[in-house]
């Protein structure tokens, strides 16, 4: 992708057209680089990341500072195939239609693999579906009315040229999804918008995305027929992914001496029959010091509710005991509980040496690390394809020219302020305003290469994106799934962070280089 901009010949014998023409040929030049020069390694030279890399935002070190594992079950130990969010989308829609009186035409609707991501928001107010960036700007390439994107003008005209939304706004009108099983959720509502559109409906949005969520609330709780619990434990082979590493992972913990836990949302009867699938074991509560199922994070990490053991758990009709919990048993069931009650039961005086394993941010991370101290690992199952898309060849150039794209803006701009007026305004100005269109560009390009038309779940054009900064927030490290942690070096292994630059700081020179 050559530069396209030129100065005006016209001016070439004034000083700052002939620093501008140099300024412009040279980044000419950089970018011809970049479209011919082979790639031994990532944009900026380096070694380009690993889809099954474990990635450190704070240092966490497994070997010596962590005695307890925890792990969430859906998403985390119980990868589902795409069936299942197609199984929650229909569900949810004949809920809507059969129970909510909501028109029998969405029932015509097909889950869409691919569209949504992880971390879009609904915007309520203006009933439009929203990307933000880690500031809560509106990156006005990925806003939809429905399956419909919007102009980068029309979001303007919305958002003003700023698009930036400020707290109260977020807190009031704007409902983040941050989870996989949001993406049924954020489907549904574009076809919603898009059948009242088509059918001049007036409407509400607020209402249609409380409905929305309403439905997809009863699918989980078993309110829907076929219940979605029911129908995955009659066909786990549709639906749940196996993988002989899992077992390994559990092992490995059991026999580093460090303990381990299982706590979920999911009833038991279900998380038993998924794990008798997944390890093919019966005995699989063997590899867990506790299991604790129907938890209701986050409220658990917020609640005093007393734990209650399970009587003959595995029977399949369960039955809750009266008799007070007063320990953990080794391969009993508890529900419900709290985590003061978690601590204290379980003899868990620091609990900074917890680490707890999960991919829903504001059940599994948020609380747990904020208000607890807990050390949090997070699932992004997406980040494996994603992170193939940015090390293709196609994504590494265009990353390049992004690159100088940027440093040419800024000696641009540097330059600019020290030519006389007229000269800026005549071609300067002009100059910069051709390089911003080229940025743009590129940022679209390399958009355009991921397959959801709201681009990758973790940036927003040129920053991270709202959930990635979630992320980076509230997890000490992420991956794409737990068995990676096998991968990575095992339970001895220590991350540590990349060491991030302040926008007012540079790296060190070479040795021997002059600073």
């Amino acid at each position: 992708m050559a530069s396209s901009v030129v100065a005006d010949d016209g001016a070439k014998s004034r000083p700052e057209a002939s620093a501008l023409d140099t300024l412009l040929a040279d980044h000419s030049l950089r970018l011809q680089k970049w479209q011919s020069a082979g790639l031994d390694g990532g944009a900026d030279g380096g070694v380009l990341p690993d889809p099954a890399g474990v990635f450190c935002n704070r240092e966490l070190r497994l070997s010596d500072s962590i005695d307890v594992i925890g792990f969430d079950y859906d998403m985390t130990l119980a990868v589902y195939t795409e069936e299942l969010q197609s199984l929650i989308f229909h569900l949810a829609t004949k809920h809507l239609v059969e129970v909510m009186g909501y028109p029998e035409a969405l029932r015509s609707a097909e889950y869409t693999h691919n569209w949504a991501i992880r971390g879009l928001a609904f915007d309520k107010a203006k009933g439009l579906i929203i990307k933000l960036d880690a500031f809560n700007f509106v990156d006005d390439s990925a806003v939809f009315a429905g399956t419909r994107r919007l102009s980068r003008q029309q979001v303007a005209e919305l958002y003003s040229t700023s698009r930036h939304l400020p707290k109260n706004y977020m807190r009031d009108h704007v409902q983040v999804m941050h989870d996989l099983f949001c993406l049924p959720e954020i489907e549904l509502l574009a076809g919603i918008v898009d059948l009242f559109a088509e059918r001049s409906v007036v409407y509400d949005p607020s209402y249609v995305v409380a409905d929305v969520r309403t439905a997809v609330e009863a699918v989980h709780q078993g309110l829907t027929d076929p219940g979605m619990h029911r129908t995955i434990m009659r066909h786990p082979e549709k639906y749940l992914v196996r993988d002989d590493r899992l077992g390994a992972l559990l092992a490995e913990i059991r026999a580093s001496g460090k303990k381990s836990f299982l706590l979920t949302n999911s009833p038991f009867p279900f998380v038993d029959a998924g794990m008798r699938y997944i390890l093919d074991d019966d005995e699989w509560r063997r590899h867990f010091d506790i299991v604790s199922c129907t938890a209701a994070k986050p409220a658990f990490f917020n609640s005093t509710r007393p734990f209650r053991k399970l009587w003959r758990p595995s029977t399949g009709s369960p039955e809750l005991s009266w008799k007070t919990v007063d320990s953990f048993e080794p391969g009993s069931v508890y529900v419900h509980g709290s985590v003061d009650a978690f601590h204290k039961l379980g003899g868990f005086t620091s609990p900074d040496r917890i680490l707890y394993i999960g991919d829903n941010l504001p059940s599994d991370l948020v609380s747990p690390a904020r208000k607890h101290s807990w050390r949090t690992a997070a699932i992004i199952r997406e980040l494996e394809s994603e992170i193939a898309v940015t090390n293709s060849e196609q994504a590494l150039r265009l990353r390049g020219v992004l690159a100088e794209t940027k440093k040419t803006i800024s000696a641009l701009t540097d330059a600019m302020y020290s030519a006389s007026p007229d000269a800026a305004a005549e071609h300067y100005v002009a100059a910069l305003g051709q390089l911003r269109r080229e940025h743009r560009e590129t940022e679209e390009a390399i958009a355009g290469l991921f397959t959801a038309p709201f681009g990758p779940t973790m940036r927003a054009r040129d920053h991270v994106s709202h959930f990635c900064a979630t992320v980076e927030k509230y997890a000490d490290v992420y991956t794409a799934s737990v068995v990676n942690f096998l991968r990575s070096g095992g339970l001895a292994y220590d991350y540590f962070p990349k060491v991030r630059l302040a926008q007012h700081e540079s790296p060190p020179p070479p040795p021997g280089a002059s600073p």
